[in-house]
């Protein structure tokens, strides 16, 4: 049994990635967790004054997120974990993708992305990487 890890960070991508991992899970009796990354080099750009409260206002934010995935999982019988982690987003999934084990990353694209023939939106290059680097299956939803 794989394990499905589903990155999310709200908007209408994550929503529509939350529903297709859902899915999944449920077909194929595969584990489930939603991941969110607290992305720590961003807050780190704003003053000094502001991060501590950046910081945690985002951690708030990745664990509501992450308590609303987990309900739609349980409204369709699925029982999901969430994880919360901090630091470079791209590092951290990776650091996950292994630890968790898992046999696919579902990433959801921002609103407005289509897909290219030449796999050049920011979206796609993100997800060849930590697939390049992992050796983990991406999969990208769009809304």
């Amino acid at each position: 049994m794989g394990t499905i890890v589903c990155a999310t960070r709200g908007g209408q991508g994550s929503r529509a990635v939350q529903l297709a991992a859902i899915d999944r899970a449920k077909e194929r009796n595969e584990r489930l967790v939603f991941l969110y990354v607290v992305d720590v080099p961003l807050i780190k750009e704003y003053d000094e004054a502001l991060s501590g409260a950046m910081h945690a206002e985002s951690h708030w934010l990745g664990e509501a997120l992450l308590r609303v995935a987990q309900q739609r999982a349980q409204r369709e019988q699925v029982k999901a974990e969430i994880a919360i982690r901090e630091g470079d987003v791209k590092e951290e999934i990776e650091a996950f993708l292994t630890e968790s084990d898992a046999a696919v990353l579902m990433l959801g694209a921002p609103r407005g992305t289509t897909p290219t023939v030449f796999g050049d939106d920011a979206i796609e290059r993100f997800a060849a990487t930590i697939e390049n680097d992992t050796g983990v299956a991406v999969e990208i939803v769009r809304p």
